[in-house]
């Protein structure tokens, strides 16, 4: 039998001549560059807003404390409200946090859930809001949830693969005697 003709069309990676097309490369290449481009605070609004309002000379001081515990608390509230689940998130991102591929609010995470859960409870003393007190019985559940079989507490995130972390344990056992007494 002849040998076939070998047109620039008819070429497969068995052939010797072939040349893989840069173009996956490129687009891979493009897209690393766009997400560290992202991740820059300089060109992301809020990151460059809050720079420029410390270079500016900061918030003004205010010396009541009470203002400040209820904004924290209200961003605290915020972070439970941006999880679907009934953890706490583990973080928030002004840009484009690589890892978890976004940016803003983070999955859940068990060990700030836990050292968050006492939090809610004074602040729900001090503050006399009782809901408080009822998102951290919710925290406090979703954690018995999804301890592991073990007893131990998992790390990192929801969505990563499970693990025991003995510091994670020890900060949602706080949780859990906080939600006990």
């Amino acid at each position: 039998m002849p040998p076939r003709a070998v047109t620039p069309n008819s070429m497969t990676s068995a052939d010797a001549g072939f040349q893989p097309s840069p173009v996956p490369r490129l687009q891979a290449s493009l897209a690393g560059w766009l997400h560290r481009i992202r991740a820059h605070p300089l060109l992301n609004p809020t990151a460059l807003a809050e720079a420029s309002r410390e270079w500016l000379g900061g918030y003004p001081a205010d010396p009541e404390h009470e203002p400040h515990l209820v904004a924290a608390i209200d961003w605290l509230v915020r972070a439970h409200d941006a999880t679907p689940d009934g953890g706490i998130s583990r973080a928030f991102s002004l840009v484009w946090h690589p890892y978890f591929a976004r940016q803003g609010w983070q999955p859940s995470y068990p060990e700030t859930t836990g050292y968050i859960i006492p939090t809610l409870y004074a602040a729900a003393r001090r503050l006399r809001r009782p809901e408080l007190a009822a998102r951290a019985e919710r925290a406090a559940r979703w954690e018995t949830e999804i301890q592991l079989a073990t007893g131990a507490v998992r790390g990192g995130v929801i969505g990563e693969s499970e693990s025991p972390a003995v510091f994670n344990t020890g900060q949602v056992i706080l949780g859990w005697l906080a939600a006990l007494e």
